[in-house]
């Protein structure tokens, strides 16, 4: 698993000239780290990273949002034909996202949305929306309805309960659910190509992908970017591990 990253990082070190020698080597015989700085000005890559950053922010908050409100709705309230909703919801994501690029551009464009952080985020909901709303729905059963009754008898709202008291409870799902819509937004190349006609709001992969046809193929600053646009990933993977590996062990042993 961690060789292309190790052999991604060797060629981000090594010179032009170096990268097709053979034999392959492995360690580069001079460190070449031109490249990390030489991507900051040879394209707008400060750009690319803070709109990636944003839309992967903003379309997590938003999904996270709606899918609790759907998930608790589906936990704890006796919905007719709720287990149909449910499949219905996970068979949804058995289609590819690409079939809904051509609907979704007509609909974002009417509302004025194209180009802009909400119109893109709004598509990310699509597929980011069904496997959150699920995932939720299956930790939110996990929690005694005794808490929920408890708080009740000492006035609080439903609203109250889901914020005050089954959100923090269910933090290791939280984080797992939104570690899943961060990175999938984050690596999202597609909708963001199509919806993003500005250069200057392009995303990291948007941007990245540009380098094979303006630049000729620069290897050294493609994987430069490559790297750097994998440390958001290997920041969120170290601070929240034992949270996702709680989220993931949750409901797994039932009593």
């Amino acid at each position: 698993m961690l060789a292309p990253i190790i052999w991604l990082l060797s060629t981000s070190l090594k010179e032009r000239s170096e990268m097709f020698t053979f034999p392959l080597r492995l360690i580069p015989k001079v460190f070449f780290w031109e490249n990390y700085v030489k991507i900051w000005n040879a394209i707008p890559f400060a750009s690319y990273l803070k709109n990636s950053l944003l839309i992967a922010v903003y379309a997590t908050l938003i999904t996270i949002f709606i899918a609790a409100l759907g998930a608790y709705s589906f936990s704890r309230f006796n919905i007719r034909g709720k287990q149909s909703l449910l499949r219905f919801i996970l068979f949804s994501q058995m289609f590819p996202s690409v079939l809904l690029i051509i609907p979704m551009f007509i609909y974002i464009k009417k509302l004025g949305l194209l180009g802009s952080y909400t119109g893109l985020s709004i598509a990310y909901l699509t597929f980011l929306m069904p496997f959150s709303t699920w995932a939720l729905t299956n930790f939110f059963d996990t929690i005694p309805v005794e808490i929920e009754e408890a708080a009740m008898m000492d006035g609080c709202s439903r609203l109250r309960i889901l914020f005050r008291v089954v959100l923090p409870i269910s933090l290791p799902g939280l984080i797992s659910v939104s570690t899943y819509c961060f990175l999938t937004s984050w690596n999202e190349f597609v909708f963001a190509m199509i919806f993003m006609g500005d250069q200057k709001q392009w995303t990291m992969p948007v941007g990245l992908a540009a380098l094979t046809s303006q630049y000729a193929l620069d290897w050294g600053l493609l994987t430069a970017g490559g790297i750097i646009s994998l440390i958001p990933a290997t920041i969120i993977m170290f601070f929240f591990q034992k949270y996702l590996v709680a989220g993931l062990m949750a409901g797994a042993v039932k009593e």
